[in-house]
């Protein structure tokens, strides 16, 4: 009987290069004939960007998940995620640790990702940092003010 298990990582697109660790140790502790496809599957749509890795499993799963609860039991597996949904998505699949720094930069620019991560962009470009920190103080102040004309009419 063939054992076909898939599992997938919900990841960080903006900041993605902390996961190359996490993808050579599952290179570095299965076999080929058990993991039989590593990789990362990325959604490039600027109004969606997504990023994941995939795991394919051809065995029993209880070796991967006790390894998994041990070393990074913060992962979380999505399973609403249907491969159906990714063919408009860029797939790499690694064959070894070497290829996994090649396909996760920083930088972007061609496949698998498109757009940098968070941090470079905003280091790159300093205009676009101060746009994600909104002052609430005057929000706060705004509303209240707002509140008072309301309540006077």
């Amino acid at each position: 009987m063939v054992h076909n298990y898939m599992y997938v990582f919900e990841c960080d697109y903006g900041d993605r290069v902390k996961e190359r660790a996490f993808i050579k140790d599952i290179l570095r502790n299965f076999d080929k004939d058990y993991a039989t496809m590593v990789g990362v599957v990325v959604n490039n749509n600027p109004y969606c960007l997504s990023f994941h890795v995939a795991v394919n499993l051809q065995d029993d799963p209880v070796n991967f998940e006790s390894w998994l609860r041990d070393h990074y039991p913060e992962k979380i597996k999505r399973h609403n995620v249907f491969l159906r949904d990714t063919f408009l998505y860029n797939v790499v699949t690694f064959v070894d640790e070497e290829v996994v720094d090649f396909a996760l930069t920083k930088e972007g620019g061609e496949p698998p990702f498109l757009w940098p991560e968070q941090e470079y962009f905003e280091e790159k470009n300093p205009q676009y940092a101060c746009m994600k920190k909104m002052n609430l103080e005057f929000l706060s102040v705004t509303l209240q003010k707002t509140k008072n004309l309301l309540s006077i009419r």
